[in-house]
């Protein structure tokens, strides 16, 4: 049978895909994902490729003759060309050097991007920044590395800055700094002991 292919170049999709003959495969960065049947969410970036299976069944491979994530460079890790068969609630991410890591996730927290929130769980502040700058043409940076790497877990508005800034000023000792279409979060050193 002939494949269906579709190419994810940037972003975030989720793919609903009926059972076929024809398999479907998404390819982007170095990554195929092939499903007959199933539903997963592939979020495709700069930094590497995340595929997150949330009924079925898929296999996700990765080629050496590719180059690295939008062409910068070679994969410095090995290729996998028969590819790793994720399970329900796997989210395997792919590095734009190769590498690969697997966890699990809960698959209703993995589409509430659908819903204009984003759920973070022990994630450092500069990995949630990162994840809600994707909704806003109002930008929220970190410079100072001390902050950056504080953890944080919660549910949250997607496209209100604002209020994810507002929220982190309630545990967090930080200054915030606005700008035109920018928020900087500084540390206050002033509520230190």
């Amino acid at each position: 049978p002939r494949e269906r292919h579709v190419t994810l170049q940037r972003g975030q999709a989720l793919f609903e895909v009926e059972k076929a003959k024809a398999p479907f495969i998404v390819a982007a960065g170095t990554s195929r994902t092939r499903a007959l049947g199933t539903q997963f969410d592939i979020y495709a970036q700069p930094a590497g490729v995340a595929v997150t299976l949330l009924e079925g069944s898929v296999s996700v491979s990765t080629s050496p003759e590719q180059k690295s994530l939008f062409g910068f460079g070679k994969a410095t890790h090995p290729a996998d060309p028969k590819g790793r068969v994720l399970a329900p609630g796997d989210r395997l991410e792919i590095a734009g050097d190769g590498s690969q890591t697997v966890s699990r996730v809960e698959p209703g927290a993995a589409l509430q991007w659908r819903s204009g929130s984003v759920q973070f769980d022990d994630v450092t502040l500069a990995d949630a920044v990162t994840e809600l700058n994707r909704y806003s043409t109002t930008q929220i940076r970190v410079p100072n590395p001390d902050l950056a790497a504080e953890r944080l877990s919660g549910t949250f508005p997607t496209g209100e800055p604002e209020a994810f800034v507002a929220n982190i000023a309630l545990f967090l000792p930080v200054r915030i700094e606005r700008s035109a279409s920018l928020i900087t979060l500084v540390p206050d050193n002033a509520s230190a002991p």
